[in-house]
């Protein structure tokens, strides 16, 4: 690419897989890529992308927000991230912060863009809010995880209609979305399964993949890449080329 490229991980519901993916996916583009991408948390209040993330890093994203102008080299930036054993960057809390605004978000994303070829945003639950609209407008490529449970389901629609009614950039993001369906090790309900299916089958998005349950995954700790089962990587591969190819319709 020519230019930063910026992947959104959203979805409106809490536990919806969202820093799982975040880490995962952007961990496994980065592998693939050989490195120069960075995950950076764009949620109001803290989250937990430090927490999951190898490492124990000292400075995170309310230390760049706060000092992100006497940031002037990838060095200097080096040492708000937690470098992870993907290749990936990992940008999160590392404990009590201000909320990010959306002039933080701008900030950071455009400091980020200086030295990453490649962000992934991991989100919050608030989409109605300025930050997430901050996040939407420094996207290329919206990705929405979900589980196979009505309420997860249904926040992703809810997502996804919100985008449309937006119209322009927004309506994009919703047209080309990919949708993973993650398997988390919770009881799954056949019925509810297959309405489930059946409603991101209509939902007229980019491409819907579905992600096996993983031991690994399942534990919500700390998610090292060369950890996961051979086909939860082949999933996030193919999860991976599916922002690639999406991307392709809005770089050429």
């Amino acid at each position: 690419y020519t230019r930063p490229i910026g992947v959104l991980v959203a979805n409106p519901k809490g536990s919806a897989s969202k820093t799982t993916v975040s880490l995962a996916l952007g961990g496994t583009l980065a592998f693939c890529r050989g490195g120069g991408l960075a995950i950076v948390e764009v949620a109001e209040d803290p989250g937990t992308l430090t927490l999951r993330a190898e490492g124990n890093p000292r400075r995170g994203i309310g230390h760049l927000v706060a000092e992100h102008d006497q940031v002037n080299s990838a060095g200097r930036l080096d040492g708000y991230t937690a470098p992870q054993t993907s290749y990936a960057r990992v940008i999160g809390s590392t404990g009590p912060r201000e909320a990010l605004t959306a002039q933080a978000v701008a900030d950071v994303v455009k400091l980020v863009d200086e030295y990453f070829s490649m962000r992934v945003m991991d989100s919050g639950n608030q989409y109605t809010s300025p930050v997430f609209r901050a996040a939407v407008e420094a996207a290329d490529v919206l990705v929405i995880p979900t589980l196979n449970a009505a309420d997860t389901a249904t926040k992703a629609l809810e997502l996804l209609d919100s985008l449309r009614a937006q119209g322009g950039h927004a309506a994009q993001l919703a047209k080309s979305a990919v949708v993973l369906v993650l398997t988390d090790g919770r009881v799954e309900i056949p019925a509810v399964t297959e309405g489930v299916t059946q409603a991101l089958a209509q939902a007229q998005v980019g491409q819907i993949l579905s992600i096996p349950f993983d031991a690994h995954l399942a534990q919500r700790g700390e998610i090292t890449l060369s950890q996961l089962h051979p086909d939860t990587y082949r999933a996030f591969v193919a999860a991976g080329a599916a922002v690639i190819r999406a991307l392709a319709g809005v770089t050429n």
